[in-house]
């Protein structure tokens, strides 16, 4: 059966949103900045139903941005306001459409932890 529609092609998750989880040690640095930089190009983009969200494997939680990284939010026009640091687990981990770390470390250690979501992880740099 051909598509004729641009629709997705199970009706029943079209209302679903894609998720896609930026991953990093602590969740203070990288992966937060990964994920305002990759919100604000979505949006710029007209990219809708896509949620960002991101955490660590060693997260410091409740942790504000690191202040070193300050310089790089402001330089790309990123707000920092209500990123703090999450630690990844495995409800996280399974609800990802999408995982995508900033180092093979991480990778491995997620699909380690959770065998499952290993299809869908991948490393920043290799996409």
């Amino acid at each position: 059966m051909r598509r004729t529609d641009r629709s997705p092609p199970y009706s029943s998750m079209a209302s679903l949103p894609f998720s896609i989880l930026m991953v990093c040690t602590g969740n203070v640095c990288r992966s937060p900045f990964a994920e305002a930089l990759l919100r604000r190009r979505l949006a710029g983009s007209g990219v809708a139903g896509v949620e960002v969200r991101s955490r660590g494997t060693m997260a410091l939680v409740g942790a504000s941005v690191a202040a070193e990284m300050l310089p790089e939010f402001a330089r790309f026009g990123l707000s920092p306001n209500g990123l703090v640091g999450a630690q990844l687990d495995q409800a996280a981990a399974v609800r990802a459409d999408l995982i995508v770390t900033m180092s093979k470390r991480q990778r491995a250690w997620i699909i380690e932890e959770w065998p499952a979501v290993g299809l869908r992880t991948v490393m920043l740099l290799s996409l």
